[in-house]
């Protein structure tokens, strides 16, 4: 079955939002800043 284009920007935009606050995190984590 084919996924509509709302579920993959949601899939998308999720995976993103994750990876993005990761790196937030542990760059405020990360000694030196």
């Amino acid at each position: 079955m084919l996924r509509t284009a709302v579920e993959v920007v949601n899939q998308d935009g999720a995976a993103v939002l994750r990876m993005t606050v990761l790196t937030m995190v542990r760059c405020r984590t990360a000694p030196g800043g």
